[in-house]
């Protein structure tokens, strides 16, 4: 019996921890977009006011 108490207070203890990460997110917070052109990549970066992070990739 009480180990199924135990289980059952981790369970929740995980939902509640989980439901927490979801709800930390600022309110209208969007989704990172990933720009393939650099040209228009960079000019998003100097409009915002935001640094570039660039991803070199080799693909076949």
């Amino acid at each position: 019996m009480k180990s199924w108490k135990l289980a059952g207070a981790l369970a929740l203890g995980c939902a509640g921890l989980l439901a927490g990460a979801v709800l930390d997110r600022p309110v209208g917070a969007q989704d990172a977009v990933w720009l393939t052109n650099y040209e228009e990549a960079r000019a998003a970066a100097r409009k915002e006011g935001k640094p570039l992070f660039v991803v070199f990739r080799c693909e076949r």
